[in-house]
């Protein structure tokens, strides 16, 4: 999920630096997944893919895809990469935001510099925007990473765990056992788990944060 959030964060940050009619309208409205709240997002989609009247196997019926509808969220395998793709969805446009802000500080002289030396916008892009890119970057992909651990409004509305345990992350897992199983005292120890991982990745968030400034 991280992979792909970073992928494509970066692809929509360049193309929303470039000029273009309606810039400022699309760096607007690229917000609005993650402006939604998880449980609306996990709603909405569950009703898209939803096996029996979702929209989603309406139109891949109509373009002759599928004969009959899915239920995707009734697969493992299906259900785990959905979850995924919702979730980045949701969460893309906030590393585009983080690394548009980075780009625009990237100083205009260096990059024109890089021209005047023949340097194509392929080049440019690997050898001169990505290293000074690289302390957004990994600040970005950290923050990520420990949003994404914390995921659990989308599991909760969406397969709440299922199908078969395939999608019950750390987080749904202190809830089921906590509140369904009322196996308080293994409800805490995975809560003191996932709070141990959080916190060494935040760790390293601020070790590296530290590195960047005193550089």
């Amino acid at each position: 999920s991280v992979l792909l959030e970073m992928v494509l964060g970066v692809m929509a940050a360049v193309i929303l630096n470039q000029r273009f009619v309606g810039r400022g309208l699309a760096r607007a409205l690229i917000l609005i997944p993650w402006a939604l709240p998880e449980v609306v997002a996990g709603l909405v989609w569950s009703w898209m893919l939803s096996g029996s009247f979702g929209p989603i196997n309406g139109l891949l019926q109509q373009l002759g895809l599928v004969d009959n509808y899915i239920p995707w969220l009734a697969y493992p395998m299906s259900a785990v990469c959905i979850i995924i793709l919702v979730n980045v969805w949701r969460s893309a446009p906030v590393v585009a935001v983080l690394v548009l802000a980075g780009l625009q500080a990237i100083p205009v002289e260096v990059l024109e510099s890089a021209t005047v030396d023949g340097a194509s916008t392929p080049v440019k892009f690997v050898r001169v925007t990505l290293p000074l890119l690289k302390p957004v970057l990994v600040m970005t992909g950290i923050l990520q990473m420990i949003w994404s651990f914390k995921t659990f409004d989308l599991i909760y509305t969406m397969t709440k765990g299922g199908p078969g345990g395939a999608t019950r992350l750390l987080s749904y897992f202190v809830y089921h056992e906590s509140f369904q199983n009322l196996n308080f005292g293994g409800g805490a120890a995975v809560s003191f788990i996932l709070l141990m991982i959080i916190f060494c990745v935040s760790a390293i968030n601020v070790r590296m944060r530290l590195s960047y400034d005193s550089e």
